[in-house]
């Protein structure tokens, strides 16, 4: 019976494996990963991926609902619960689908929300977990990788956490508000100076503390950090000595609030600080409480920044040529030109104050207001009113021949419009040939290279002139290192005048007594550099400067005691009435041709009763139509001149050189209106001659 037994529970137990490996219960399982993401072997799956075969789209979502429910199924197949549930996990990560977790039976469902969470980046998931700690790693989690501020404010348990996500978030997504928010105060600082970094704006850096660390001063970072300039009252609240005195040498802005620049430590900050308030507060009296070398630097500044009247009164006489500035930029400003009445010794820079007035309100008569023996100027004045204007009317305000076809010419070369010359209606110059509206379309053609605008010319002999000087100025092309001297000459070819190029300073010469002549070492060209230092025994006396021992000579230097005297300058007190009245040659008003041009011949006249003089220092000069000095020289009358006596004098070399040198320097404009001046060296007593050349340079 036994053995019967036995052979039956044999025969049951071989029954038993058969059924379960043909069942596959005994097949070798992959992992849960595998199981859920490999899908190739889904009898379930479509063939391909096109409509055809895989059917519409209610079909497809029934294909994936039923391919996670075999999933589901499968995991319910496991041996154990706890199996079950780590394949539930498994599959809920792979899916990244939460309601799987709910299926969770042993093991915890937080952590599968957890897992889920951070994959979706989704807080709302995290919000079905009960514990709070592992609910706060999920926010924190996902406020990492979402970068948003809102999941951060959520994390209630940890300070750290919650700092980091703030920290996080505010640094992606360069956000400053959010740095705010960080409670630990290190990191809040790094926050701010990343976000400075990346933003370049440091409206917020005034909330970052002084912590100092081995970098230094936290709130010094996060302004350094944005690289911008900085306003001169931010400045201010930089620690850093180096930082602060160079973020106040770089600032511009108008100060909104007073800044004790004395309270720095370092006499840079201190400099730059008072230069910086000086400049651009209008307290230009400031100025002078730098150092003497950087006085004139803040004076500069402060001029551009605020130029008005009260801040020139500022300035003090040692400064007087930057006050002189400081008049002109103020009156330009305010377009006042009464103001650049206060402007002295220096008629040339009072008269451009004038003009450029005058160019400004578009007010041709202030133009008239000037002498009329600035004729030049005058024009000049009106010519640029019109070609700013466009208004080819006022060009017949113009009395100098050249200046006024100019102005016509250069407002049809605004226009492109030829045409406009013919509105050029002077029939006789005062002194050129030919009609305003000939020389006009000349100058055209010339200026726009085109000979065919010529053509309009009527005069066969001009229409030819003018055909040639375009062929000319084709040849003759300005700095292009050649001079043919078969067409081109100093006049129309600056590659032509001689001491244009040189090796050294001898080469270079411009006959003007007022200029310091030098040859640049690098370019090899000639610089001629217009003398304003009071530079005793070079033969020239500047407007700025004044006779030796003049008690109202102005200080200079209060360390040296230098003042604006200059021995070439003289008294003119001790010359009495000794003065130019009477001129031989050039005659006012005559018209000369360059080979008949007279030698200058002036009477020198002592008008004192009682006082002799001798070695009495005197000038002559020539100027264009446009008040440009073209030749000047000095010369000494060694005799003594006896009271009420005169003197024929002659200058024989003044005009020849005029004519062989000055007018090769590229001031000479040709045929035109031209003025002579004669006058006592240190004194203003002058006398003008105004005279007309009717021919070009040979």
């Amino acid at each position: 019976m036994k053995k019967e037994q036995l052979l039956f529970a044999a025969l049951g137990i071989i029954f038993l494996v058969l059924l379960l490996s043909t069942s596959g219960c005994l097949t070798k399982k992959g992992s849960l990963q595998d199981r859920f993401t490999n899908n190739n072997n889904d009898t379930n799956a479509p063939a391909n991926g096109n409509a055809e075969n895989s059917g519409n789209a209610s079909n497809n979502n029934q294909e994936v609902i039923k391919n996670i429910d075999d999933k589901i199924d499968e995991c319910f197949l496991e041996s154990n619960d706890a199996k079950v549930d780590s394949c539930l996990i498994d599959l809920a990560k792979v899916e990244k689908n939460d309601s799987l977790c709910e299926k969770i039976t042993l093991l915890s469902k937080d952590r599968c929300y957890l897992d889920v969470g951070v994959l979706k980046k989704e807080e709302v998931i995290c919000g079905k977990i009960e514990s709070t700690s592992v609910k706060e790693e999920c926010l924190s989690e996902v406020g990492l990788k979402t970068n948003d501020a809102s999941t951060c404010a959520k994390i209630i348990s940890s300070q750290e956490k919650r700092d980091a996500c703030y920290y996080n978030s505010g640094r992606q997504n360069k956000n400053s508000e959010t740095c705010k928010k960080i409670f630990d105060s290190t990191t809040r600082d790094e926050c701010y100076i990343s976000v400075a970094g990346s933003t370049k704006e440091y409206s917020f850096c005034n909330s970052v503390s002084l912590r100092k660390t081995s970098e230094g001063i936290q709130r010094d970072l996060c302004y350094e950090a944005t690289g911008k300039q900085l306003n001169g009252e931010i400045c201010a609240t930089i620690f850093d000595e180096e930082f602060r005195a160079n973020c106040f040498k770089d600032a511009t802005n108008v100060p909104d609030i007073k800044i004790d620049c004395s309270v720095f430590s370092d006499t840079n900050s201190v400099n730059n600080c008072t230069s910086w308030y000086a400049s651009y507060s209008g307290d230009i009296s400031l100025c002078y409480d730098l150092e003497f070398d950087k006085i004139e630097t803040c004076l500069i500044n402060s001029i551009t920044a605020n130029p008005n009247i009260d801040n020139c009164k500022e300035i003090q006489n040692a400064h007087y040529k930057l006050r002189n500035e400081c008049y002109k930029a103020a009156a330009v400003s305010e377009l006042d030109e009464n103001i650049c009445q206060n402007i002295t010794g220096n008629s040339r820079l009072k008269k451009d104050c004038v003009i450029k007035i005058a160019i400004e309100k578009e007010d041709v008569d202030l133009c008239f207001e000037l002498s009329a023996a600035d004729i030049g100027d005058r024009d000049t004045c009106v010519s640029k009113i019109a070609e700013q204007t466009n208004d080819y009317i006022l060009c017949e305000k113009i009395s100098t021949d050249r200046t006024y076809y100019k102005c016509f010419a250069n407002i049809a070369l605004e226009f492109n419009a030829p045409e406009l010359c013919e509105k050029a209606e002077r029939t006789e110059l005062r002194v050129l040939p030919y009609t305003g509206t000939e020389q006009c379309y000349k100058e055209y053609a010339v200026q726009t290279e085109n000979k065919k605008i010529c053509d309009n010319i009527t005069f066969s002999s001009f229409m030819q002139e003018c055909k040639n000087a375009v062929e000319i100025a084709l040849i003759c092309q300005d700095f292009d290192g050649i001079c043919d001297k078969n067409y081109c000459d100093m006049s129309n070819d600056v590659d032509c005048i001689p001491g244009f190029t040189c090796t050294s300073n001898a080469d270079c010469g411009d006959n003007k007594v007022s200029t310091s002549d030098s040859c640049n070492s690098t370019t090899k060209l000639c610089v001629y550099t217009q003398i304003t230092e009071c530079i005793g025994e070079d033969r020239y006396c500047p407007t700025e400067c004044t006779y030796t021992g003049n008690p109202d000579a102005i200080i200079l230097n209060e360390s040296t005691g230098a003042t604006n005297e200059d021995s070439d300058c003289i008294d003119p007190t001790l010359l009495g009435n000794v003065s130019f009245t009477v001129w031989d040659t050039p005659e006012e008003n005559a018209v000369y041709s360059l080979a008949n041009l007279p030698e200058a011949k002036v009477i020198l006249i002592n008008a004192s009763d009682n006082t002799p003089f001798s070695d009495i220092s005197y000038f002559l000069r020539i100027a264009n139509a446009g008040n440009t000095t073209l030749q000047e020289a000095t010369f000494t009358y060694s005799e003594t001149l006896s009271p009420k006596e005169e003197a024929s004098i002659t200058n024989t070399s003044f005009m020849s050189a005029f004519i062989s040198n000055a007018c090769g320097y590229g001031n000479y404009d040709g045929a035109g209106d031209y003025t002579i001046k004669a006058g006592i060296t240190g004194s203003n007593t002058t006398s003008n001659r105004t005279f007309t050349i009717s021919d070009d340079c040979p």
